[in-house]
């Protein structure tokens, strides 16, 4: 067996590339509209707890500058630990529950099965 050529190589690399970059692509947009929607709610939560961004920031332990820019837009993304303790001091409790896996966005990714793993007897006796 030859080496392969550097340009089949290349393309293969190239493919490769390409097919992760779409696969990021559309976990970014899904990943972007349910951010998005998060951030919505948070919003609204901050506006119907009726707390001045002072007192928000006293019982939550965040910077008062990130509750101001959490309110006005400025904030595309928060982190998890920030989201739950606004949530909290507004009224609001984070929770894990199952989903429906009839409405699972990335349901056909986790569904891909991998091979099966070599078993240990099995390389002793290609040896």
């Amino acid at each position: 067996m030859g080496r392969i050529p550097w340009e089949e190589r290349y393309a293969k690399r190239e493919a490769t590339k390409k097919r992760h970059a779409e696969s990021r692509a559309k976990y970014r947009k899904i990943w972007d509209e349910k951010t998005k929607r998060l951030m919505v709610k948070l919003r609204t939560a901050l506006s119907k707890a009726g707390l001045k961004q002072m007192q928000v920031s006293d019982f939550s332990g965040v910077d008062p500058s990130t509750i101001v820019k959490l309110r006005q837009g400025w904030h595309k993304t928060v982190r998890l630990t920030t989201f739950v303790s606004i949530a909290e001091v507004c009224g609001y409790e984070v929770k894990l529950v199952p989903k429906d896996p009839y409405d699972d966005i990335l349901r056909e990714y986790r569904v891909k099965k991998l091979p099966p793993l070599p078993k240990k007897g099995a390389e002793k006796s290609q040896e």
